[in-house]
Parts: structure tokens; C-alpha cells; sequence
């Protein structure tokens, strides 16, 4: 997705990959692993978004005991 595309609306680009995250988590009973995809999609859209995306607040960070 190119942000210049969406640039003017109040879109966060990264948003619907967090929702999808909730809703898998949610359908699985939370099975992190059964939705690891689903991480791995909003992590790649925060790379390109985190400064404009609500959605990537703590997506910055890694988490502990990953190098």
C-alpha cells in the first residue's frame, strides 16, 4: 500500500492488519502461533508506516529475548 495513495484521509494504513490480528486471535482462542502470519503482515506494513499509524504503537520495539 503507498501511503501517497491514502495521503488527505484520516486512513491509518496499518489498522486493518491489526483488526485481522484480533480477529484470528479471537476465532483461536488466542493460538499466537495459528496467527503468527498475521503479525508478520502488520510488522512489515510498520515498517513502512510507523511514523503514521496508530496501529504500529509498540510494533517499534522488539520484544524480550529476540535479538
Amino acid at each position: 500500500m503507498d501511503y501517497e495513495k491514502i495521503k488527505g484521509t484520516n486512513k491509518d494504513p496499518c489498522k486493518p492488519k491489526a483488526c485481522a490480528i484480533q480477529r484470528c486471535l479471537e476465532r483461536t482462542r488466542y493460538n499466537v502461533v495459528v496467527c503468527q502470519p498475521y503479525f508478520d503482515k502488520l510488522s512489515e506494513c510498520c515498517l513502512q508506516f510507523a511514523d503514521r499509524s496508530d496501529a504500529c504503537g509498540g510494533e517499534q520495539q522488539k520484544p524480550q529475548g529476540s535479538s
